[in-house]
């Protein structure tokens, strides 16, 4: 026997919001996140390794909703530089090694996006 764990939420409006395991179109399994709003449906599918990071984007958007600010850690300008640097480097020391794997590059295209994020100011 198979159980299936969905969950679905309904505002005050009637309007749903689901999210239930499905396939994505790569064959992989994913979270379906679906909305629904009177007549109309939209579907997301976030990859498994990626909702946590869905996870902590909600959690952030809660706070905000909430009148906080973002909890996560900032980094400042001159910690940014120093990240892209060290990446940078690290860049072309996997290229030069032949140790580009699948997994360093999605950590490297991680690293780069923390790099670049900003958050507003208080």
């Amino acid at each position: 026997m198979t159980f299936t764990f969905t969950y679905t939420d309904t505002d005050s409006s009637g309007d749903h919001l689901t999210a239930e395991p499905a396939t994505g179109v790569d064959g992989l399994p994913v979270v379906a996140l679906i909305a629904e709003q009177h007549r109309d449906t939209a579907c997301v599918h976030i990859p498994l390794d990626r909702v946590e990071e869905l996870v902590a984007g909600l959690r952030d958007v809660v706070r905000q909703a909430g009148g906080q600010q973002p909890t996560g850690d900032a980094l400042t300008a001159a910690e940014r530089r120093f990240l892209t640097f060290a990446l940078d480097l690290a860049f072309d020391r996997m290229v030069s090694d032949d140790g580009f794997t699948d997994e360093a590059q999605a950590a490297l295209k991680k690293l780069r996006r923390l790099a670049a994020m900003t958050l507003p100011v208080a």
